[in-house]
């Protein structure tokens, strides 16, 4: 086969094939993430697809995320049934608050055409640029101060808490785990800070488990940050109740999600001295003779 290249083809063969950024928002707030996919919609064969995406800036975030190949699926566009492809995923995140420009893209695809010449067949390949139209980003800013605890913007954003045990041994380590699950830019979650513990325990850097997808438009992911505290004094310690703070878009406003008070009892050392009468000690450590 041969290779022809083509740009920008004429109007009336676009209806069979066009590319689009499409993002699942177009305004988000500052230290938010979306999601943007480069997709081409054709009801042509097209044998290749190539295209590129803009790139990160201070102003704007952006990660290429995993995917499955093309991700070829069908879609409605203005009334009308194409087979598409999904060329990249990405996820957008706003550095800065102002409106951005997202530029034209250009796509590449590949088209097979089929072309007889008498009794013999032959196959010619087209390589069509094709250009996204250009879109307008616009990031908020976030105009109440950020308050301590803060762990960024979500839209949806839960606490679940596994407090430590009621009693501990004498120089054991307790336990706390705290569970964020919810929806949002995850990759950008701060560590809660728990300064209140640093007088009661010592606090070590937790230990993070994290499942947030980066495949789908929906954000729904899970965080658990596992504290290991080492209690600083022994008997009965009490911690107060703490807050952690995100910026909730779908509100506009600031939440709270409370990590209750607990008590701990850190046992205090109690070392028995042993001791051994003589005779107990001639019995305990007597050699050991074999019989006949």
């Amino acid at each position: 086969s041969t290779v022809n290249v083509v740009s920008n083809k004429a109007t009336e063969d676009r209806q069979s094939y066009t590319a689009q950024l499409e993002l699942n928002s177009n305004t988000l707030y500052e230290g938010e993430a979306i999601i943007a996919e480069l997709k081409v919609y054709f009801s042509i064969n097209i044998q290749d697809l190539n295209g590129s995406f803009i790139t990160t800036s201070e102003e704007l975030s952006i990660k290429k995320l995993d995917q499955n190949d093309f991700e070829q699926s069908q879609a409605l566009l203005h009334g009308k049934l194409y087979n598409t492809a999904i060329i990249g995923r990405y996820r957008i995140t706003g550095n800065s608050t102002g409106n951005y420009e997202i530029p034209s893209l250009p796509v590449n695809i590949t088209i097979r055409n089929k072309v007889k010449q008498g009794l013999v067949t032959r196959y010619t390949d087209e390589i069509i640029t094709i250009q996204t139209s250009p879109l307008t980003l616009r990031v908020l800013p976030i105009t109440q101060d950020k308050p301590k605890n803060y762990l960024g913007v979500f839209s949806e954003l839960e606490l679940e808490a596994v407090y430590p045990r009621e009693s501990l041994s004498y120089s054991e380590a307790a336990t706390l785990n705290l569970q964020l699950t919810g929806k949002g830019n995850f990759s950008t979650l701060a560590t809660p800070e728990l300064p209140e513990l640093n007088s009661l325990f010592e606090v070590y850097t937790p230990s993070v488990k994290s499942d947030y997808p980066d495949l789908a438009y929906h954000s729904n992911g899970t965080v658990t940050f596992e504290f290991t505290l080492v209690p600083k004094t022994e008997g009965y310690i009490n911690a107060d109740q703490r807050y952690l703070f995100f910026f909730n878009s779908s509100t506009e406003k600031f939440d709270s999600l409370e990590i209750k008070g607990f008590t701990t009892n850190s046992e205090t050392s109690t070392k028995k001295g042993i001791s051994f009468t003589p005779e107990i000690a001639e019995t305990a450590f007597r050699p050991i003779t074999q019989e006949t």
